[in-house]
């Protein structure tokens, strides 16, 4: 029964056997849950940085400890052989995400977690002399762990949290959202992973009449697997000739479409692999063919790959790519040159080493991409005149919106995390330096916008399909919130908030009632195409004239506001007499220009204060 205490209790020996076999591996495991049940209750004994260090520690040490116990005891080791040498591996973990990992790279945590996981599948292998069919079998009881695991955490997870919501209900108890979150933090961090340590197998050698084939397994893999990759390929190859038929290059998506085509093919070989002579035509006609077949869309792979390189350089996702169609050409060269003597453990220890070399190093995906894009940048920089001696300077001609958008298109990507922005922050330096620029300077991560910025030109929008000819957007905006904040209104004796929608006939104009000397007043605030004037009986018309304004910002080269240059948007003026002041807060202002005269208005937020001279 399900609350039995003699249930309950069988749970210690087999802590105690997970611990015997993997010892650091289980330390890791509570160290985890702790954490995060901590996190979870908001409790963080460190800083958030030093958290993320640790958290990333214990979850690659996990996996690289279990993976090195099972190398070792395929290997034989004594006890005092393999403690040395899981402290060898726990200490390289420690370095590579101390002092290599970059943490702010979600890229490289991927590719590293992968080749982690992916030495599961052959690390009792490595050396060991084993035939296909053992290696088979034993990755397939992993895979059965796994499931069992997964489905034992949702079950008790999703069990336990019904019984609470359900005496919760009954009994109008207020059970606390927090609780939910320890069960499943309980049911993954340490029921998934203690079921699945449990039941990996210590055996590494299987006779053939052990390794049996499960019937559910065959039949999805002889009438699901098999019919839809073959019907997959007949589709590829469709378009394919429709290719060379038309003699137009492949679109962006058929990257995505092969390496996906691939993937599902060799994992389907795999799965299959025991049965491969023994299933039905299809699937024997889909294992003898498969490698042959996927010759043409690996070649069309690196085909559209190439292209969308050579136009938009190399990123991440990119170089995922590529790296799938290095790994797909290996299996295919393998297959045909040295059939006989190709391991099936050679698959996945091949992607292994692809994606650990991915992971860090002057060939990784992020040292690549980032280079690739910078040196496009830098390209677009100099031919525009915006670097000199390396450093980046402010733009004095008009740049066209072509090269704008792709400015600000590398700009956001080179933007996209502290390590890429530290790149980028030294072609900027004699910019930075300026004190306008300060606050920028003094910041841990640029943006893509505050690089453009500095670059004195207007970001553009990837979605952006307009042309300079036509429209030329504007946007300022004060960097602070004037609700978090107390203005000083000394000289003032009026101060209100509004704003106006310059496209809207009926909203271009309001009316503020002042009492005044026990006396009412009424001053008119109004739009009248880019004129923002202020009417009273006391002062007279005054007028500020916005698009002068916004050409005036854009002469000095101002594209964005920040804490450094906010005040520019603070405008003031007087009647003539004097006995009136206004100071007009600009909080946003929106627009387009659309020729060099023209400034169209969208809407502005605005403070205004009025003094009184009496």
């Amino acid at each position: 029964m399900v609350f039995s205490l003699r249930g309950w209790l069988n749970v210690f020996p087999v802590m105690k056997d997970v611990f015997m076999r993997f010892p650091l591996a289980l330390i890791f495991i509570i160290s985890s849950t702790v954490l995060s049940l901590l996190l979870a209750h908001k409790i963080e004994l460190f800083d958030k940085e030093i958290i993320g260090v640790i958290y990333t520690v214990l979850v690659f040490g996990l996996v690289s400890q279990v993976s090195f116990r099972l190398f070792s005891e395929s290997e034989n080791w004594n006890t005092k052989k393999y403690l040395i040498g899981s402290w060898l591996i726990l200490l390289l973990i420690v370095f590579y995400t101390v002092v290599l990992f970059d943490k702010s790279s979600p890229v490289s945590s991927l590719f590293f977690s992968l080749a982690l996981l992916l030495s599961l599948m052959f690390a009792p292998y490595i050396r060991r002399q084993s035939d296909e069919n053992s290696v088979w079998y034993f990755n397939y009881q992993t895979g059965v762990a796994l499931f069992f695991a997964a489905l034992s955490a949702i079950v008790f997870g999703g069990g336990l949290s019904l019984v609470l919501l359900s005496t919760g209900y009954l009994f109008e108890i207020k059970v606390p959202g927090i609780i939910y979150a320890d069960i499943w933090i309980v049911a993954w961090s340490v029921l998934f992973t203690v079921y699945v340590l449990s039941n990996i197998s210590k055996v590494y050698v299987y006779k053939d009449e052990s390794c049996d084939f499960p019937k559910g397994i065959s039949f999805i893999a002889n009438y699901i697997l098999a019919p839809l990759m073959l019907a997959y390929m007949a589709v590829l190859y469709a378009y394919f000739f429709k290719i060379v038929l038309q003699w137009e290059l492949p679109k962006g998506n058929l990257g995505w479409m092969v390496s996906s085509f691939g993937i599902i093919g060799i994992v389907t070989k795999l799965v299959a692999y025991p049965i491969r002579d023994k299933g039905t035509r299809l699937m024997a006609l889909f294992d003898k063919y498969f490698y042959y077949a996927l010759v043409v869309p690996a070649l069309m792979l690196f085909i559209a790959i190439f292209v969308r390189i050579d136009e938009y350089g190399v990123t991440e996702q990119r170089y995922a790519v590529v790296l799938l169609g290095i790994w797909f050409a290996l299996v295919i060269a393998a297959t045909v040159f040295i059939k006989d003597r190709f391991h099936i453990k050679y698959i996945p220890m091949s992607l292994a080493i692809l994606v650990l070399l991915a992971s860090y190093g002057p060939l990784s995906a992020i040292e690549v991409s980032v280079n690739s894009q910078l040196a496009r940048f830098e390209s677009l920089l100099i031919k525009n005149n915006l670097l000199f001696n390396g450093q980046v300077v402010k733009s004095r001609k008009k740049v066209s919106f072509e090269d704008r958008k792709v400015l600000s298109s590398i700009a956001d990507y080179l933007g996209g995390n502290k390590w890429r922005s530290d790149k980028t922050r030294s072609m900027f330096n004699s910019l930075l330096a300026e004190e306008k620029n300060k606050d920028l300077s003094e910041s841990k991560k640029i943006s893509g916008t505050g690089f453009i910025a500095l670059l004195g030109i207007d970001h553009v929008s990837k979605w952006d399909a307009r042309r300079a000819e036509k429209v030329n957007n504007f946007s300022y905006k004060n960097s602070f919130d004037l609700n978090q904040i107390l203005i000083n209104v000394s000289g003032f004796d009026y101060v209100g908030r509004h704003y106006f929608y310059f496209y809207s006939n009926s909203d271009k104009k309001k009316v503020f009632t002042l009492n005044r000397n026990n006396k009412n007043e009424d001053i008119k605030v109004e739009i009248n195409e880019n004129f923002f004037s202020i009417n009273s009986k006391t002062g007279g018309r005054i007028e500020f004239d916005l698009g002068a304004f916004v050409f005036d910002l854009r002469e000095r080269g101002i594209r964005d506001t920040s804490q450094s240059n906010s005040s520019e948007l603070t405008l003031n003026k007087s009647s003539s007499d004097g006995r009136l002041k206004v100071r007009l807060i600009i909080e946003q202002l929106n627009g387009k220009i659309r020729k060099k005269n023209d400034v169209d208005m969208t809407n502005i937020r605005y403070t205004l204060m009025l003094g009184f001279n009496r």
